[in-house]
């Protein structure tokens, strides 16, 4: 890295970490920020000789800083509030800010998203600390006091004292009445999710961004020590991948297995060995030839959750109950359709959706649906009998 670009490196990193709007800097307090080590060494000097040194140095850093800001500017990496109309600012006046790409009102939003991933504690960390950069931790003091502080999830994977909160509740050898315990579940070896996605984003066209590549890999399972195993004998899954998709909080590579003409879903954090198969250039497959990957959306949203199977219409009685339109919106939205033959305690609707997923999705929401199409109605009552065959009472 040459000095003029480490020169433009300092001053992105002082401005990243003590701007923003409402507290621009100037190029003054940059050029002491940047030159900070020199600074130490000219305090020691004492004789005239030495401070017109002194000054000629501190002018021509000024010269630099000043140059480099007008090309962070231009480059759009940060703002200048204030220039005269010959384009000039003044050194001492402080209006210099970092453009943060993100804003104070969405880093919370996105934290607390990141959390939810189906990810480890360390890699969340990871993206989590990468976003307090991008956004400028000292933008938003009291959010990071707050997870530095209180954030159990933040905390737990660098903070000894909330690692012993976890310790005390969840001791080695807990006292249980009646009960002998054996040990303590092992840590889980998870797989690491960001960088499988990196991976599989190597199969993508440099020019079109589209899928172009197979991709080769295998699906893990864990066993009682939280070690991975692989599934069906260390099988290696062979895909053509069209996109990824994000169902219930999951990661899913949406592709076609071969030798079949379908789509299926692979859950991206189980993924593992991934490669890129360098002979393994995708075809147009029978799938677009008839269509199939036309709308992306409405093939996600169809089959909610990774379910497997066809789409089917699925008529279903909504009770008149307080929380039975909020379950219908926060899994359908919009995507269902009123009938005729509704009654004082139910309403009729139609929704596209697998069988799997509605009869799964109804048992657990029984108390504001009740399924009418007879063929799920079917795999409820099959998977009622199961139920009742496991937890049957033993006299």
């Amino acid at each position: 890295m040459g000095i003029k670009d480490s020169v433009k490196l300092k001053i992105l990193q002082e401005l990243m970490q003590n701007t923003n709007k409402e507290r621009p800097t100037s190029i003054w307090k940059l050029r002491a920020a940047v030159y900070r080590d020199c600074e130490k060494e000219w305090n020691t000097l004492k004789n005239n000789s030495d401070k017109s040194s002194k000054k000629n140095m501190r002018d021509s850093q000024i010269k630099t800083v000043k140059k480099d800001v007008f090309e962070l500017e231009e480059a759009g990496l940060i703002r200048i509030m204030d220039i005269d109309e010959n384009g000039n600012i003044d050194n001492k006046k402080e209006v210099i800010y970092y453009n943060h790409p993100l804003s104070q009102e969405k880093l919370p939003f996105l934290i607390e998203h990141t959390f939810t991933m189906t990810a480890t504690l360390k890699e969340k960390r990871e993206i989590i600390d990468d976003l307090l950069r991008c956004a400028g931790a000292g933008n938003l003091k009291k959010y990071c006091c707050y997870l530095e502080h209180f954030s159990p999830e933040y905390r737990l994977e660098k903070d000894e004292d909330a690692e012993k909160e976890k310790e005390n509740k969840y001791p080695q050898n807990p006292q249980v009445e009646e009960e002998k315990i054996i040990r303590r579940a092992e840590s889980c070896c998870y797989v690491n999710l960001h960088e499988n996605i990196y991976k599989i984003f190597e199969a993508l066209s440099d020019s079109t961004g589209q899928f172009v590549r197979k991709i080769s890999f295998k699906l893990v399972q864990y066993n009682d020590k939280g070690k991975v195993e692989y599934v069906n004998g260390g099988k290696v899954y062979k895909i053509s991948p069209y996109f990824i998709s994000s169902l219930n909080g999951k990661l899913w590579l949406v592709g076609n297995h071969e030798p079949y003409n379908n789509l299926s879903h692979y859950p991206i954090e189980r993924m593992d060995n991934i490669k890129i198969l360098e002979k393994g250039y995708r075809k147009i497959s029978e799938l677009e030839k008839r269509g199939v990957l036309t709308d992306k959306y409405c093939y996600t949203t169809e089959h909610q959750g990774g379910s497997y199977g066809d789409v089917e219409p699925i008529i279903l009685r909504v009770q008149k109950t307080p929380n039975a339109y909020t379950v219908m919106y926060r899994t359908f939205d919009n995507e269902f359709y009123f009938l005729e033959g509704g009654t004082e305690e139910y309403d009729r609707v139609l929704v596209f959706r697998t069988a799997y997923f509605i009869a799964n999705w109804a048992m657990m929401n029984s108390q504001d649906v009740i399924v009418e199409t007879p063929a799920i109605q079917e795999m409820i009552r099959n998977k009622v009998k199961e139920l009742a065959g496991l937890y049957s009472v033993k006299e």
